[in-house]
């Protein structure tokens, strides 16, 4: 995908709308999830744990990172568990977001996973 055709897509993404991306640059589905399933989790010192989720199996020129809306945070991430540290306690937003290795652009993003972090959670 050219740097170009990739703004686009990450403009046109921002706005919510859908694009559909030539055969080479097929579309993920990216899910990322509490460890727990839950909305609600507890960070033990700063760290929550995440999964991500990638199909079909990204291509060698994609990289996975989990980004913050609500904060500065950019991690590097695979399919699997993530641990995520000193996240701040409240409403904390993520998205998991593929980038092209080579122009370091955004290619696709999921939808935003809204977690409520507490220091302690009563059973």
């Amino acid at each position: 995908m050219t740097p170009i055709l990739t703004r686009w897509v990450v403009l046109l993404s921002l706005l919510g709308l859908s694009v559909f991306l030539q055969a080479d640059q097929s579309a993920y589905r990216l899910e990322l999830n509490s460890a727990t399933g839950q909305p609600r989790v507890q960070a033990r010192g700063g760290q929550i744990n995440l999964i991500a989720k990638v199909k079909p199996k990204l291509q060698k020129s994609h990289q996975l990172q989990i980004k913050s809306e609500t904060m500065d945070l950019s991690v590097d991430a695979g399919p699997g568990p993530v641990t995520l540290k000193d996240v701040p306690r409240g409403l904390q937003s993520f998205h998991l977001v593929v980038i092209d290795r080579d122009s370091r652009m955004p290619v696709q993003r999921s939808k935003p996973l809204t977690l409520d972090v507490r220091r302690y959670i009563p059973r």
